[in-house]
């Protein structure tokens, strides 16, 4: 929820704070969006990595889609789909990557997908995180 929200320095003290624990290990993955999100990409990446696979990665590109129907006929956004869901599978730093060039270009199109699906993987990795904390 401090991620969420806004409160990147909260959410990195707590993200911290269980780094390396849990069943899917949320906290890492939160620690990866609160560094995309600063921006600190080279950090995020590390984090990717630490998280390495997580279920999110599987439901992504079903999440996603519309937003890909959506800017179809945006081929500078379009573009991104074979980079971000190669073989049906999220992959974290590509969005690092697609997230770092919104920053560099200042594209109003691709920064308004890049939030959009900020905010959908943000959404259901505090659901998966909840059930996760529930579930044994």
């Amino acid at each position: 929820m401090l991620c969420l929200h806004d409160y990147l320095d909260e959410s990195h003290e707590y993200s911290q704070s269980v780094q390396n624990q849990g069943r899917h290990q949320a906290g890492d993955y939160w620690h990866h969006i609160m560094h995309r999100r600063e921006p600190d990409y080279s950090n995020a990446k590390y984090w990717s990595r630490v998280v390495g696979y997580h279920p999110l990665h599987d439901e992504l590109p079903a999440a996603v889609e519309p937003l890909f129907e959506r800017y179809a006929a945006l081929s500078h956004v379009a573009s991104w789909k074979e980079r971000l869901v190669p073989n049906k599978r999220w992959l974290l730093n590509a969005f690092v990557d697609c997230c770092q060039e919104c920053e560099t270009t200042g594209d109003p199109e691709l920064n308004a997908f890049a939030q959009q699906v900020q905010w959908l993987e943000m959404l259901l990795l505090l659901q998966k995180t909840s059930l996760d904390a529930v579930s044994v």
